[in-house]
This record gives structure tokens, C-alpha cells and sequence, in this order.
């Protein structure tokens, strides 16, 4: 708060405190240390100082809570005023005087504690963590704050472990009050701990998520151990160091791990078991990647010498790669990033779990699963050609109706007459129109259930009328009543000849529906245009009437 001119605090130096102390009581925290900041002659001299008063406040409230098994409630109204300093962000100057006059009157109040009572305060340095204040991390921790207090969620009902080394401190959340409250191991943590999980909420990776890893490592180098609360199990053969880098990794603290892995590389970049390590921790890194193509810690753990598949396996094929995880976040740059190398290494992949969301990034990873595709395969489980695989794709863009990466894959002409009649059943005419453009014949007759792959893909895409009956693509697109569909593939050569009774049977029947007349007596209305294919160039009301006649004649 910088001063005002007009105001003449310098005149009330003897005024009583009780004058002064009736003026703070109108104004919230940031106001009282704003207006000491400001105004330190007055708010701050011997005799009467705001932080003095807030000390005794809280030593005060203390001592009249004389339950110490059950906590004492501390709302934010009633916290010690260096909890919204830190808040606030002012400045480390002003954070240490409050300091100062706190320890001096209860020097165990560094760590948030003000008398024997159990309260629901966390301590100031796991506030100070959680809240990405790295300076007064420092700050703390120079003056003797205590980094391995643990403190949990402020709510005394969820019990911390009982084997929670710090079960005698005063934090409430640090007791387990209440035997019947499951344990909450993730949740009471220290102030490394409360950095972590801050992190790791985050979604994306701003100044926030810095700042929240500068404290982390503030704390690392002075020696806090990485907790192992919400450690995932792990089948590496080096559990310890697996369990110390996986919750940096989820946090995507790049820089903390490089803090913990850089020791270790002279010595173990050569050991394979140290590799295998890394590749444990390159699978977090892609599964808890915040954002796509933010590759820091994927790169950095690639740089010295992680693997890049598992080397456990004894499948002929890989099904959980790297590129698999990422695709399942819809990371696709991520994906494709490791989609390439697996190409370079000539891996067979398991195709039929990939995810293949519709972004602006779908189209490069469906051209790099094409050339993947080309070496071979695998299609649920069982070994696909290359054809096959392709087919496959074909049908999947057709499915999510990605048309560039249709209208892509057409032109590579891997389309099959199976993926014709697939764009129909999914009434996606972008797609028919992208595969018959690209040569497809317009007459072949196949059924759905000749495609190999597709036999088992059918199994999870579920289409309407499925037929075993070989039938042209008009033929199917007739008896779909995809009737847009059946004007373009007229347009394109479409042989009514081919239909079968059946379809021109529902046909008659459906004209009588649609234009309350019996096909017979209309004839005469049909126009003589409609006797050429080139006719039906488009679909409007005059071409769908006439198509009837040039269908049944």
C-alpha cells in the first residue's frame, strides 16, 4: 500500500492502542499488512505492532482450548496473518518480521504450532509449498521451519496412517482421531509431498507449475526424501529408485528429476537394469503428460538412454507401447513422435487399440500408422497383412468421419470395394465420394462379412442390416434407403440391372408411401432427362422422384 499524502498517521504516534486496535478491527488481513507495511512508525513501533497483537491473539485462543484431543477449529478469519501473507505474496522482508515476532513469542509457531492443542492449521511451510512460494520456502527453511512435518486435507476426521512418523505433533490431521476413518496415505504428506500433489493437479504448465517445482526442488536440496504416498507399484528391478522418480515424473517436474538422476549416470547409463528403470519412468511420463507434445521429461529420460519398448514381452507383436498410451490421451504428436521410431525399428504393433481422435493432429499420425501398416501387423491379436491393415484404417477414418485423413488414404489407393460399402452402412457420403473418385468399381459386388479384418472389427462398430449376401454398393445403399448415396453412385455408373427383386420390391412400395400414388399410374410424370446417368450430378426433389423410374423403368 503506498501512502497517501492526506494522511497524517504520524499526528496519532500516542494515540492508546485500543483507538488502534478498534481501526484494525474494520479491516481483513491483506488490509492490516498492507497498512503496517505502509505505516510502520505507527502499526509497527515498540509498544504497540500488529504482528505482537496477532501472536498474542493466538497464543491467547490457545490456551482457553483446553481439550487437547479434540482440535481446535481455526477459520480463516482467525489464522495468524503470515497464512495470507503468503497468500498475498508480499514480500520476503515483510515475511520474515513476521516471523521474527512470532518465534519470539512462541517459537514453536514456525511450524503453525501455538500451544498443546491439536489444530487444523497445516504447517506454514507446506502452505507456503502448496501455494508455489519457492522465497519463503527458503525463508522458512532458513529459519528453522521443520520439513518433515506432515500434514493432510484440513479435516481432522480423515485420519492420517497410524504409522505416521509424526502422529505426536499438534496438526490435527496428523492424528488418527478417529480409528473408523479409512486412512488417507496420499493425502497427509509433507511439504515436498504438497508440492507434488499440486502439481500434479495441474492440467496444463504454466508459471504456476514452475514456481510450485521450484519449491520442490528448494526442498530436495535441503535433504526432505521424496514421499512415497501415492507411489505407483512397479515391477522395475530397482523398486526404490522406480518409487523416488515416478511421483516427479507425474508432476512433471523436469528439473527435480534431472536433480535425482544425474548422480546416478555416470555409473549407471551402461547398466541395463538402470535403462529398464527409465523406460518405467518414460511410460508415467506419457501417460501423465499434461499437455500434447510437451515432451521435456519424455526426451530428456530418451537422451540418457532409456528404452523405448519393454523388453519383457514374449508376444510376437507389441499391443502397450509407448505410442499407444499417448494415442489413449488423444496425444497424438506424442504418439506419432514414438509411432516413427517404432517404424525405424521395425516393430510388429498390435493395431486395433489405438485411439483415433478427430484433432488437427489426426491426419500426420494416420499417415505415419499407414506406413507402420505397410510392414505387417497385428489386427486383435491375430497376425493382419498389410492389405488388411490398411482396409482397416480405411474403415476407421470412414467411421470417425475424418474426412482428410479419407480423402489422404484414398489417394494412396488402399481403399477396398469392403470400404464401400462400409462408407454406406456409415452413411458417410465424403468418404463414398473419396473412394469411388479414387477408381473404386461402383458395381462390385461383396458382402461385409468377406473382408478379413473387418470380420472381427465389425464386432465393436455396429452397423444396421447386416447382410451376408453379396450386393452392389447401390444395392446396399437402396436397401439402407441412403437415397443421396444411391443418386451419386447412379451418377457414377451404378447398374440398376444388378438390384435385387427384393430391393425393387421395397422400392415400388416405399414410392407409394412417399408420394401417395401407385408407381404404375405415374409413369407419365417422369421426365425423359432421367434416362442418362449424368442426370443425377446432384440430389434435389425433381432427381429423387426421378430415380424411381430410372431405377425400375
Amino acid at each position: 500500500m503506498s501512502r497517501n499524502p492526506n494522511i497524517r498517521f504520524t499526528t496519532y504516534l500516542d494515540t492508546p492502542p485500543e483507538v488502534l486496535l478498534s481501526l484494525l478491527s474494520h479491516m481483513d488481513h491483506s488490509s492490516r499488512i498492507n497498512v503496517a507495511n505502509a505505516y510502520p512508525e505507527v502499526f509497527l513501533r515498540p509498544g504497540f505492532n500488529v504482528y505482537v497483537q496477532d501472536a498474542d491473539n493466538q497464543v491467547r485462543r490457545q490456551s482457553r482450548h483446553t481439550d487437547h484431543t479434540v482440535p481446535l477449529v481455526v477459520s480463516r478469519s482467525m489464522r495468524p496473518l503470515l497464512y495470507q501473507a503468503l497468500e498475498d505474496g508480499v514480500d520476503n522482508s515483510i515475511i520474515e518480521g513476521m516471523l521474527r515476532v512470532y518465534t519470539d513469542h512462541c517459537p514453536t509457531s514456525i511450524d503453525g504450532i501455538w500451544g498443546l492443542s491439536p489444530t487444523t492449521l497445516p504447517p506454514p511451510l507446506i502452505h507456503a509449498a502448496s501455494l508455489g512460494r519457492p522465497r519463503a520456502v527458503s525463508l522458512l527453511l532458513l529459519m528453522g521451519a521443520n520439513p518433515l512435518l506432515r500434514c493432510g486435507p484440513h479435516n481432522y476426521r480423515s485420519a492420517a496412517p497410524d504409522d505416521c512418523q509424526f502422529a505426536a505433533i499438534t496438526h490435527a490431521v496428523c492424528q488418527p482421531l478417529n480409528q473408523a476413518t479409512q486412512p488417507h496415505r496420499t493425502r497427509c504428506t509433507t511439504a515436498l509431498g504438497a508440492a507434488f500433489f499440486k502439481g500434479i493437479a495441474l492440467r496444463t504448465v504454466g508459471q504456476e507449475h514452475r514456481d510450485l517445482e521450484s519449491c520442490a526442488l528448494v526442498l530436495y536440496r535441503a535433504g526432505v526424501p521424496i514421499p512415497s504416498e501415492g507411489a505407483q507399484p512397479s515391477l522395475s528391478p530397482d523398486t526404490a529408485l522406480q518409487q523416488k522418480i515416478d511421483i516427479p515424473i507425474r508432476a512433471g517436474f523436469c528439473d527435480l528429476l534431472k536433480a535425482i538422476l544425474e548422480p546416478l549416470l555416470p555409473s549407471g547409463r551402461d547398466q541395463h537394469s538402470f535403462r529398464v528403470v527409465l523406460y518405467y519412468g518414460l511410460a508415467v511420463a506419457v501417460n501423465y503428460q499434461k499437455t500434447d507434445d510437451h515432451r521435456n521429461i519424455i526426451d530428456y529420460l530418451i537422451s540418457i538412454g532409456s528404452l523405448i519398448v519393454p523388453t519383457s514381452t514374449t508376444l510376437p507383436y507389441f499391443n502397450d507401447t509407448l505410442a499407444h498410451f499417448a494415442s489413449r490421451l488423444a496425444h497424438l504428436k506424442t504418439a506419432n513422435f514414438f509411432l516413427n521410431q517404432y517404424i525405424d525399428l521395425g516393430l510388429k504393433l498390435e493395431y486395433g487399440t489405438f485411439n483415433l481422435c478427430r484433432s488437427s493432429d489426426t491426419l500426420p499420425f494416420v499417415q505415419s500408422l499407414y506406413r507402420a501398416m505397410s510392414q505387417g501387423g497385428y489386427l486383435h491379436l491375430q497376425p493382419a497383412s498389410a492389405k488388411d491393415l490398411h482396409e482397416y484404417l480405411v474403415a476407421r477414418a470412414t467411421r470417425d468421419k475424418d474426412d482428410a485423413s479419407i480423402e489422404w488414404l484414398a489417394e494412396q489407393q488402399v481403399g477396398t470395394s469392403m470400404n464401400v460399402h462400409y462408407a454406406i452402412i456409415r452413411n458417410n457420403i465424403i468418404a463414398l465420394r473419396a473412394l469411388i473418385g479414387a477408381g473404386l468399381p461402383v458395381n462390385a459386388e461383396t458382402s461385409i462379412e468377406n473382408a478379413t479384418a473387418l470380420k472381427q472389427f465389425a464386432l465393436y462398430l455396429p452397423y444396421p442390416s447386416r447382410a451376408t449376401v453379396a450386393e452392389t454398393p447401390l444395392n446396399l445403399a437402396l436397401r439402407l434407403k441412403r437415397f443421396p448415396m444411391a443418386c451419386f453412385l447412379i451418377h457414377h455408373g451404378a447398374k440398376p440391372s444388378l438390384l435385387s427383386d427384393k430391393v425393387k420390391k421395397d422400392l415400388i412400395a416405399d414410392f407409394l408411401v412417399r408420394y401417395q400414388m401407385p408407381y404404375a399410374d405415374s409413369r407419365p410424370k417422369a421426365s425423359p432427362a432421367m434416362l442418362r446417368p449424368e442426370y443425377f450430378d446432384t440430389y434435389d426433389a425433381d432427381r429423387a422422384f426421378d430415380m424411381y423410374f430410372y431405377i425400375l423403368g
